[in-house]
């Protein structure tokens, strides 16, 4: 709408003070600390496995299943052990290019993350 497209006009002309988004940032990144984004920082797998793409699945089965009850159901679809071992339900990964049950506990996709 053109209120919208005007206030994101405002952007333009803004002072460098108004433009910092530095603490915003800042607070934004600890939030995120531990959590997925799937920026894919984690790739290369030795394994061919889409890490993020995994990660994600999971993360939607995680939103669809209604408390409780649906947390035992996830955990019937999805087994996500810890960030280097991820395993997904065979109806879950079937648009995978490799299935995520190829994951060898390597490590490798932790420390390339953690490294970026």
């Amino acid at each position: 709408n053109l209120k919208e497209l005007e206030d994101n006009l405002k952007y333009l002309t803004a002072t460098i003070n108004e433009k910092d988004f530095s603490s915003i940032i800042s607070s934004f990144q600890e939030d995120l600390r531990g959590n997925c984004v799937y920026c894919n920082h984690c790739l290369p797998c030795p394994e061919g496995i889409d890490i993020g793409r995994v990660i994600q699945m999971v993360d939607r089965v995680l939103i669809e299943a209604p408390g409780e009850s649906g947390y035992k159901e996830y955990q019937k679809k999805v087994n996500f052990y810890y960030p280097g071992r991820i395993r997904t339900g065979s109806s879950q990964h079937k648009n995978l290019s490799k299935d995520a049950s190829r994951c060898i506990e390597c490590g490798i996709c932790i420390k390339s993350a953690l490294s970026k």
